[in-house]
């Protein structure tokens, strides 16, 4: 509360599901300036996450599925109920190495680009691995490129 900042809270799809952790979340989040991280497990319902995932968005948070290898999730919920798809990192550092990931991800990026969702290029390591995120039109980056030397100031 003390912040500007858009502070991002990481949960598990069961934490949303869980109805007393969900309750609490949402008498300490609502209203505030958070983008809900969610990682979903395979074990949660898809109809139970995508209820719980509505209420949290009239709360006005910003959703954002992490570590997506897949379009079948994106497709999972309607439109303008996801903000923001974070891409799986090993696909993201696989890009230049391996066809399959990058298929992935450009299948990803055009998904989101049509359903008006933020796409994220996570686990940024290399120049190489950046610019072919970039290529792909990635809206937004996160990761660390320790190729070259930088000076600490």
């Amino acid at each position: 509360e003390q912040t500007t900042l858009r502070l991002a809270l990481n949960l598990s799809s069961k934490d949303l599901t869980n109805e007393a952790y969900s309750t609490f979340l949402k008498r300490l989040v609502g209203g505030k300036n958070i983008v809900l991280e969610i990682q979903y497990e395979k074990s949660t319902s898809l109809e139970l996450l995508r209820n719980a995932i509505e209420e949290f968005k009239k709360l006005g948070l910003i959703i954002a599925l992490d570590n997506v290898d897949n379009t079948e999730l994106i497709d999972a919920f309607a439109d303008g109920l996801i903000d923001i798809v974070k891409v799986r990192g090993d696909l993201i550092r696989n890009l230049s190495l391996d066809a399959s990931a990058l298929f992935t991800c450009k299948a990803i990026v055009a998904l989101c680009k049509q359903k008006k969702i933020q796409t994220v290029a996570t686990q940024l390591n290399a120049q190489t691995i950046l610019e072919a995120a970039q290529e792909l039109e990635f809206d937004l980056f996160q990761g660390y490129i320790f190729e070259q030397p930088h000076t600490l100031t």
